[in-house]
């Protein structure tokens, strides 16, 4: 089974590896915690 089979439960906004939401983050940080919070909802 591989990885992405066992994670593919877990909804996520697809990104690069290792970078991750790094490059969005530093770029437009409110604006990602926005578009994570109205694709997710809250996380805390």
């Amino acid at each position: 089974m591989s990885s992405t089979t066992t994670l593919s439960h877990i909804p996520n906004l697809p990104k690069l590896p290792v970078l991750g939401h790094t490059l969005d983050m530093l770029r437009d940080s409110y604006g990602l915690h926005q578009r994570s919070a109205k694709a997710f909802g809250p996380v805390y």
